[in-house]
């Protein structure tokens, strides 16, 4: 082997043997925490969103354990109700300012789903509340009025 080649190859093997440490030190100093999650069961009260806020704001609160994410149940202001024309809120109203305030409150990460309204259209969207008032938001696939609506099949079809 020639001088510059047994140099070259010195190199790379030095190179080699840095960036297998340096990977090796990153992997060692990586810790990781444990992630609290708490997830709330309730009965809720059908269509009674001020009640089962207060119902699910005293859950909250009296969670002993420290945690960092609270899992509040589908639909947890009215039930998985079909009646959206009633129920449903704007982004800026009551349960989004109290999901908010409960997170800021608790320093915790609030989510759950709630029946939203937008141009005519209404969601059960999933909102992903911080502790800092941002949030983000995932709406199901099919729009709520698409699942409220009747399929009629003529009869013709049905035999």
């Amino acid at each position: 082997m020639e001088s510059g080649q047994h140099e070259v190859k010195s190199i790379l093997q030095a190179v080699y043997n840095l960036i297998t440490k340096l990977i090796t030190l990153r992997i060692h100093t990586i810790t990781m925490s444990s992630l609290s999650v708490t997830l709330i069961q309730a009965n809720l009260f059908w269509e009674n969103k001020k009640a089962n806020l207060e119902m699910l704001q005293r859950k909250i609160e009296s969670i002993e354990e420290k945690t960092e994410i609270v899992i509040l149940p589908e639909m947890f202001t009215t039930g998985f109700s079909m009646n959206c024309e009633l129920l449903a809120e704007k982004m800026d109203g009551e349960t989004v300012f109290w999901m908010k305030k409960m997170a800021a409150d608790n320093k915790i990460i609030l989510t759950g789903s709630v029946i939203i309204e937008e141009d005519g259209k209404y969601f059960n969207r999933l909102i992903w509340m911080l502790p800092n008032g941002e949030f983000g938001v995932y709406d199901k696939d099919i729009c709520l009025l698409l699942a409220m609506s009747i399929i009629i099949i003529p009869q013709e079809i049905k035999n």
